[in-house]
């Protein structure tokens, strides 16, 4: 018999839990986690460097912290002034050492491709792109698995049409029996 639509986005939720646990497990792991930091900071690495933005985003940086030790500086002498007048003047500055909000978009988004190509040049990190690309097509991956004959086969032909490798669960599901719609 035929799942419902709410049974299959039951299952499609069941398993979906199951991959971020994996998912999330793999992460705490001490040697994933160094080697996601390290990519992350790759890949801003090389977003800057291919935005041109390497020396300048290297010297905001820089003036930042220096505007900050001053503001720490400034805040200091003022605490001193007030201990010895006997007053409050709560001198305290805002202190923004963010890159401006159009150019950190720009690093995260190309950060972001370079994130992929280090995730799958990397072992742990090509694991860990495998099960959240199982995560992202899990719900077509249920159906697949409770379709018939002929949807898992057209389901084959587009992907190969398109050049697109099925998910490890995806070729499972393709490979189970098909569903007998007249079933019950």
């Amino acid at each position: 018999m035929s799942l419902t639509v709410k049974e299959k986005e039951h299952w499609k939720e069941r398993i979906g839990r199951r991959i971020d646990a994996a998912i999330e497990q793999l992460k705490l792991s001490d040697d994933v986690s160094d080697e996601l930091k390290r990519i992350d900071a790759e890949a801003v690495k090389h977003a800057e460097s291919s935005l041109g933005l390497a020396e300048l985003t290297k010297r905001f940086r820089e003036l930042s912290e220096s505007k900050q030790r001053l503001i720490e500086q400034l805040e200091a002498v003022s605490l001193q002034m007030d201990q010895k007048l006997g007053t409050s003047s709560g001198y305290s500055r805002y202190s923004d050492s963010s890159l401006p909000h159009l150019v950190q978009n720009k690093i995260d988004r190309r950060a972001k491709i370079h994130r992929l190509v280090l995730l799958k040049a990397s072992e742990l990190g090509s694991k860990l792109l495998k099960l959240e690309r199982e995560k992202e097509d899990l719900l077509d991956t249920v159906w697949l698995s409770t379709s018939t004959k002929q949807i898992k086969q057209l389901w084959s032909v587009v992907a190969e049409m398109l050049n697109v490798e099925q998910t490890e669960l995806q070729k499972q599901a393709i490979a189970m029996d098909p569903v007998d719609p007249e079933a019950k």
